[in-house]
């Protein structure tokens, strides 16, 4: 699995691109990088780009999969989460993508990077009150919707 991360805090985003074949233990190492980075903040919202992504069927269970995600990367990420999809993408992989976003609470699916982009800074740096600013318990959004 190519996995690249990028946190840029000047610029307050996470982008993360997954692709290739990876199973679960590729994706707990990413979450682990990603998470003990020194630059790294629970505020920062997220664009992570999963067009290219293929898991491995022996090594990538749904369940333990959205599991993990929703035990320990929701607990270190309160903020909003773009996941950009390739509509074409095997139907299973795609459900259960879906379910992550809407498992997390503060997550969208989009089909359009620039539209996942547009989104994140609509809902991350437009001027809000202070107390939705950094504030982990208050819901952003919705259930996942799917965005074209």
């Amino acid at each position: 699995m190519d996995r690249t991360f990028h946190i840029d805090p000047d610029a307050g985003l996470v982008t993360i691109k997954l692709s290739g074949a990876f199973g679960m233990p590729e994706l707990r190492i990413l979450a682990e990088q990603i998470s003990a980075h020194p630059a790294y903040h629970p505020s920062l919202p997220q664009l992570v780009d999963c067009r290219d992504m293929a898991p491995n069927r022996e090594q990538f269970q749904p369940r333990e999969f959205l599991g993990f995600a929703l035990r320990f990367y929701r607990s270190r990420a309160h903020t909003s989460i773009a996941l950009v999809v390739d509509p074409t993408m095997e139907r299973g992989v795609m459900a259960t993508i879906y379910r992550l976003a809407c498992a997390m609470g503060t997550a969208e699916l989009f089909d359009d990077y620039q539209l996942a982009l547009k989104w994140l800074m609509r809902c991350e740096f437009a001027a809000r009150g202070p107390a939705l600013q950094h504030d982990p318990a208050s819901p952003l959004t919705g259930a996942a919707k799917f965005h074209r």
